[in-house]
């Protein structure tokens, strides 16, 4: 199963798909350790997630946190990723491509 993770600004979204893409869970909770931890140790208990995908707008600390508590409740290292100037075919038109919303950019890409 796969865990996607969108932390923003105020709260982090997640969804768990399972092998045919199907949603099997999804939540959100507030961006506090505490928070985080209580969620992805129900998700380990739950559900076997073998990989994290994770779109941010947070800080470098903030995506370190949220690093540490993947690992250490779901045993999955998560991968990060954010706006870029293309992919998959797509060019990102903003001058500055960090300016764009990494959520966006991720639902172009999708």
């Amino acid at each position: 199963m796969m865990l996607l993770i969108d932390a923003g600004n105020t709260r982090l979204k997640w969804t768990v798909r399972d092998a045919d893409d199907a949603t099997c869970r999804s939540g959100a909770c507030a961006f506090e350790g505490r928070a985080l931890e209580t969620e992805f140790t129900l998700l380990s208990e739950q559900l076997s997630v073998t990989r994290v995908i994770v779109t941010t707008v947070r800080s470098e600390a903030d995506r370190s946190t949220l690093d540490e508590l993947v690992q250490k409740c779901l045993g999955v290292t998560p991968e990060f990723y954010w706006t870029e100037e293309s992919r998959a075919g797509l060019k990102n038109a903003y001058e500055d491509p960090s300016i764009m919303g990494a959520d966006r950019w991720h639902a172009l890409v999708a």
